[in-house]
């Protein structure tokens, strides 16, 4: 899911780079881009988290990320032959919670609206950027 919002903000990027690019009014269509941007930013927020400067005791306080929490249960229970613990089960818990709604958002960045940003794109006649595919139009 994280590998899925990176590359959905990779083409967000593109596709702000093209509307930038093409003459005519684009404001509309940068406001919609810029609001995914920041929707994707705060997905990948989610997952990560706060990423420090230096070490971890510069962070400011601040809800465990996704990927912490995962890691939380996966290196304390690496190599053991331990039962899982109730801190174990009770992140596992957590993470039903948090993790469902941000693949919903997503999906739906991924099947709504990347796909009409994508189509203005080609309304408007932005340079080709990747994932959208070409339409020959002979006419």
């Amino acid at each position: 899911a994280e590998s899925l919002a990176e590359n959905q903000l990779d083409r967000i990027r593109h596709a702000k780079q093209a509307a930038q690019r093409t003459m005519g009014e684009t404001a509309d269509l940068m406001s919609k881009i810029e609001d995914v941007e920041a929707q994707l930013d705060e997905i990948l927020w989610k997952f990560n988290g706060q990423q420090p400067q230096a070490s971890r005791e510069e962070n400011r306080p601040a809800v465990p990320s996704i990927n912490d929490r995962l890691r939380s249960i996966i290196w304390v229970h690496w190599r053991s032959t331990s039962a899982v613990t109730q801190t174990q089960i009770d992140i596992f818990e957590i993470l039903k919670e948090e993790v469902p709604p941000v693949i919903d958002e997503i999906r739906n960045i991924q099947n709504v609206s990347i796909p009409e940003i994508e189509k203005e794109l080609d309304r408007i006649g932005a340079p080709w950027t990747p994932g959208r595919i070409p339409e020959w139009n002979i006419d």
